[in-house]
């Protein structure tokens, strides 16, 4: 098997997305829905930019 060196920004978003979908239960909440109700923005806003924050950093960390 090939080991993958590095990640597309498609793959990184795949991968945020399946990370906000997490419950990381009692110990760290994934406390989003509570962080959208004190948000200005509309759901769908607030979920592209948790989405695109998120798959940046994967993005960033796969392809150092």
């Amino acid at each position: 098997m090939s080991e993958k060196l590095s990640i597309t920004f498609g793959e990184a978003v795949i991968a945020a997305s399946n990370l906000l979908s997490l419950d990381l239960g009692e110990r760290n909440p994934n406390d989003l829905i509570k962080e959208w109700n004190k948000s200005p923005y509309s759901q769908e806003d607030f979920i592209a930019i948790k989405l695109n924050t998120l798959a940046k950093a994967i993005y960033k960390i796969c392809n150092r």
